[in-house]
């Protein structure tokens, strides 16, 4: 397994309509993008002024398959049309040493 994970700061003025549309659009590419597993994505509770507007992480099959991922023409479609106009700052993180525990 590789993951990759973002934060995604939006500008203040275009925070509440592409944020959804990003969630939407990240979540849509399981099923389309080859080794993407799993998606999960977050918008901010906005509990904090000047903290990321959303976060995602993205499980893939392998590393390869994340990097393919980025030339992905849906992945490209989903920059260019939502993220990109709206992006003010961004950060990334990947690993091969992900780590998920659900206590019941």
């Amino acid at each position: 397994m590789f993951v990759h994970s973002g934060m995604l700061k939006l500008k203040d003025d275009s925070a509440a309509s592409a944020g959804p549309s990003i969630k939407k659009g990240l979540t849509a590419l399981v099923g389309i993008v080859p080794g993407l597993t799993e998606v999960s994505v977050g918008l901010s509770a906005k509990a904090n002024p000047g903290t990321a507007s959303l976060m995602f992480l993205l499980k893939f099959d392998s590393e390869e398959d994340w990097r393919a991922y980025a030339d992905h023409p849906a992945h490209q479609a989903l920059v260019k049309q939502h993220i990109a106009p709206a992006l003010e700052d961004k950060h990334f993180f990947q690993t091969r040493d992900w780590e998920s525990r659900s206590i019941v």
